[in-house]
């Protein structure tokens, strides 16, 4: 692994798992990747103010987050807290807050099953951020992320294509579209991820 690379694993959408289960989980994914997972940082510094730079010191590096409540209820070296800013406190346990997120991600999904139906819900939601969390908006979000999915009932791959294909040509138009309020709010805002079907 000499590449000087860094990706993102998001852990999420656990499915009838306990917090036994979850640390079986990340002793796992530490047996199997664990020499490449990012497991500490400046204590004054946010996983998004960390430049590539310091990621990819001794080349690729996987940052690992985790959704949900398990990296707060069992937290383990490696694996940070993913602060989903689409959720409020109703949909976690009670008392989860996306300030205490390590990586505090807008990341508002379509829940559509139509191509355009998504763009044009992804394109104004990127028109419309503020820099800061969807349900909580005293709180800033560290990083941007472009939900690119589709959510049909079935047969996910064949929709993915009609969505990823379009997908570059989209990026050109929207990616500077809130960039002048933005700029004057926050100092700089950029796309930074995009999430794409599979």
């Amino acid at each position: 692994m000499g590449h000087k690379e860094l990706a993102i694993l998001n852990f999420s959408h656990f499915k009838d798992i306990t917090n036994d289960i979850y640390v079986k989980f990340t002793t796992q994914v530490m047996d199997a990747i664990g020499e490449c997972l990012v497991n500490s940082k400046p204590s004054d510094t946010r996983l998004a103010a960390m430049t590539l730079s310091d990621y990819v010191t001794s080349g690729t590096a996987l940052l690992a987050v985790v959704d949900d409540d398990y990296a707060i209820a069992k937290p383990a070296p490696g694996f940070w807290i993913y602060g989903d800013a689409e959720w409020g406190e109703k949909d976690h346990a009670v008392g989860y807050d996306p300030a205490i997120g390590d990586l505090r991600v807008f990341d508002v999904y379509s829940n559509a099953i139509v191509r355009d139906t998504m763009i044009n819900d992804q394109t104004a939601k990127f028109a419309a951020y503020d820099g800061n969390c969807a349900k909580n908006p005293k709180v800033p979000c560290d990083l941007y992320l472009m939900s690119w999915t589709l959510t049909p009932p079935t047969d996910v791959w064949d929709a993915s294509k009609a969505a990823n294909r379009c997908l570059g040509q989209q990026i050109t138009l929207i990616s500077d579209l809130n960039w002048a309020q933005a700029k004057h709010q926050h100092g700089l805002c950029r796309l930074r991820g995009i999430r794409t079907g599979y």
